[in-house]
């Protein structure tokens, strides 16, 4: 389990982005039929109107109902002091499995339940981006319900898993350990990250996954030995090409259409002023690396957060490589984002970069297909190479 969720509670209504905004809301077949034998008036008549049968739904204990959410993109349970007015009558019980488990996530790996949370959860970004001393996993018996949602479930054992997936476990612990290791800045550990995928990857490709174990330990003598260095210092930067790239990708992917979040588009809006009028090379320097010089566990914080509960690197693909590519372009746009950001405001702060961080985690993360149009543009472009790699994340 994180260590962050000992200390969350929903602060409710005086939440600044709330989850009740912006998103469509999924009612579990158990929920959905119980609200419709309620005899409250008032929530009766929002039933009527706002809540129905999905005739698509995937799993009866998630989306099994819908609610249409009010032309203010409001879930129409919110009320004027946003709180959800079912749970203010009834109590917690009568939330649908979706809403009582945000922002937690729970996977199941091998039998044994992972517990995260988003940090589209303002409350949840404060608590985990902000740990100085960065984030821990801890083990703690606790209840499941058989209403629990699991968002990924894993059996590396089973046969029809990709070779590789079945040392999951080893994988993902030494891309935490290298994340977690301050000897270095975090995008030299990023890069070392993506050699250690790169061979993960030809191995794979070459059938030799049982060779995966093997291969872990010399990867953790070079680490010890700083054995890597040479490979890092082949690695080009480049950082014109590297701005054209992820300009490109903002310019033809912040739909406005497709992304529910305000908070994102605004920030967007601010980043666009901001390197309209600046250099981009010079923001890096005068704004962004003084702050993250000294506060950069705040994405090596987001970084763990998403390793951990994406079960990376399995996480999007049945290609290893291509799972480090989508890591490398969630840190690469969120600076991208940060240096334009920086111009616009004259500098950063700690609670405005977890502020924007939350809000791309709540634009982007929860768009289901926004990484992937990324991934097929990577593709075409040919830039899912570790060259290209180095030049998204080296400035």
């Amino acid at each position: 389990m994180a260590s962050y969720l000992k200390e969350f509670r929903c602060i409710g209504g005086i939440c600044e982005d709330n989850c009740c905004i912006g998103w469509s809301v999924e009612i579990d077949k158990k929920t959905f039929l119980k609200y419709r034998n309620l005899k409250d008036p008032e929530l009766k008549k929002i039933i009527n109107n706002y809540v129905y049968k999905n005739e698509e739904y995937y799993d009866s204990k998630v989306d099994y109902g819908l609610v249409e959410l009010k032309k203010n993109k409001h879930c129409p349970f919110l009320s004027e002091e946003k709180l959800c007015s079912m749970q203010a009558k009834l109590g917690e019980e009568y939330l649908s499995n979706v809403c009582a488990g945000y922002p937690r996530l729970i996977n199941e790996v091998n039998g044994i339940l992972e517990y995260s949370a988003t940090v589209s959860c303002p409350e949840i970004a404060r608590l985990a981006l902000g740990k100085q001393d960065g984030i821990e996993f801890i083990e703690k018996k606790t209840a499941s319900s058989k209403d629990d949602i699991i968002n990924i479930y894993v059996n590396a054992i089973k046969d029809d898993n990709p070779v590789y997936a079945k040392y999951l476990q080893e994988l993902r612990g030494l891309t935490l350990a290298i994340l977690k290791s301050r000897k270095s800045p975090l995008w030299e550990r990023i890069l070392i990250i993506g050699l250690v995928f790169q061979m993960i990857q030809e191995l794979t490709d070459k059938n030799k996954a049982e060779k995966i174990p093997e291969q872990i330990k010399s990867f953790e003598e070079k680490l010890n030995n700083q054995g890597f260095q040479e490979e890092l210092g082949i690695l080009p930067v480049n950082q014109s090409k590297q701005l054209e790239i992820l300009k490109d990708i903002s310019d033809k992917f912040n739909d406005s259409n497709e992304i529910d979040s305000k908070k994102y588009l605004a920030f967007i809006n601010e980043f666009y002023q901001g390197i309209g009028v600046n250099k981009y090379d010079l923001l890096y320097e005068d704004f962004y690396k003084p702050f993250m010089d000294e506060k950069e566990y705040i994405l090596e914080n987001y970084l763990v957060n998403y390793v951990f509960q994406s079960l990376f690197p399995i996480a999007e693909s049945n290609q290893p490589f291509m799972d480090y590519e989508q890591l490398v372009i969630r840190y690469s746009l969120i600076k991208l984002y940060l240096i334009g950001i920086s111009g616009f405001r004259k500098g950063l702060t700690e609670s405005l970069v977890i502020e924007f961080i939350q809000s791309f985690s709540k634009g982007l993360e929860h768009n289901y297909t926004f990484f992937e149009k990324i991934r097929d543009y990577m593709r075409q472009k040919n830039y899912d190479t570790m060259t290209y790699m180095s030049i998204l994340v080296r400035n």
